[in-house]
């Protein structure tokens, strides 16, 4: 009996595992994004949200994303951004090599806010090994960028 059970605790701890591992996703709130240009600092405020253009016209935000899959080289796809405001936002998710230059990179626009996929078509940038992610936006005024989303592979 004693051996019965800790079969069945081994087996119900490997299904688990196998679960949790389907999905490597990130969720990174737009409040870790900051003003691309640093003169352009006060055109945003930072909230819970996530960050929020009041300047009157549009600007441009970077956004670092975190990677922990050093050597997986499958790339990340889905992309998700939801946005609050009105007008039309431009994102760009970027892979990037160790040494900073782009392997990568795919592009969306989107109107009126809520949620996008980057890609449209669902084929994500590739990353290569121990390379890094990044993502730029062009935020239109009154905006908010509130979240991304990345699957890594």
């Amino acid at each position: 009996m004693k051996k019965l059970t800790v079969v069945l605790l081994m087996l119900a701890g490997f299904g688990f595992a196998g679960n949790a591992s389907a999905v490597d996703g990130k969720s990174h709130n737009g409040s870790f994004c900051h003003a691309y240009y640093g003169g352009q600092s006060s055109n945003f405020y930072h909230t819970s949200m996530g960050i929020k253009n009041v300047s009157t016209g549009k600007r441009w935000v970077t956004c670092p994303l975190i990677k922990d899959r050093l050597a997986a080289t499958n790339g990340a796809d889905p992309i998700w951004v939801h946005w609050t405001g009105t007008g039309t936002i431009s994102c760009t998710f970027y892979s990037k090599f160790g040494s900073g230059t782009v392997a990568q990179s795919t592009f969306k626009a989107d109107t009126n806010g809520g949620w996008f996929r980057m890609p449209a078509n669902g084929s994500g940038a590739k990353d290569p090994k121990y390379g890094t992610y990044a993502m730029t936006c062009y935020l239109p005024k009154n905006a908010t960028l509130n979240t991304i989303w990345v699957d890594e592979k």
